[in-house]
């Protein structure tokens, strides 16, 4: 069962950015609560929640939610904070993901992680923080590159198959996690 505190996650990230030291951070503004996504990431698909993060694209807000479900398997759900629907589902992989999923993985992969770490700062120049192998709910391979810019952090979605960029999320802030 999660217990929800009755302040709100903005209030809550401005107060521990602020016990930090960081600079402030701007909440985007939202139509449905961050209980109400959770909910739906959470009939999306069931297990703990992990990590919390809130992100824009296209200068939509969303929330995504990482999921560890009881099989082991590790999710992101990512919700419209707009409208309360679950708009991406994917699978992480690491490096204790089962073996056939990774080899499913590389099957699927027709560029390398270096390349994709390539074509991402070469759109968005800065430094790679981390890649992320995933699968997306239609079962296609990316590379999900991490990169902090000199103004803000950005998550790169590069197709493992043609390498082109599928997505870029600007990360307004992430809770749980390393």
């Amino acid at each position: 069962m999660i217990r929800i505190a009755r302040l709100s996650a903005g209030a809550l990230i401005l107060a521990v950015s602020q016990l930090a030291g960081a600079a402030p951070i701007t909440i985007p503004s939202t139509k449905v609560s961050m209980e109400t996504c959770m909910n739906a990431a959470l009939q999306a698909r069931s297990g703990h929640i992990n990590e919390l993060a809130m992100e824009l694209e296209n200068g939509v807000p969303l929330y995504e939610f990482e999921i560890a479900a009881d099989d082991k398997t590790v999710w992101e759900v990512t919700c419209n904070a707009m409208t309360g629907s679950v708009v991406e589902t994917e699978q992480e992989l690491d490096e204790s993901s089962e073996q056939a999923i990774k080899a499913k993985f590389e099957e699927a992969a027709k560029i390398s992680e270096a390349s994709a770490k390539d074509i991402a700062i070469n759109a968005h120049p800065g430094r790679v923080l981390e890649v992320e192998r995933e699968f997306e709910g239609n079962d296609s391979a990316v590379y999900e590159v991490k990169i902090k810019t000199d103004s803000k952090e950005l998550s790169v979605e590069v197709s493992a198959v043609t390498g082109k960029i599928i997505e870029v999320e600007e990360d307004v802030y992430e809770i749980g996690g390393d």
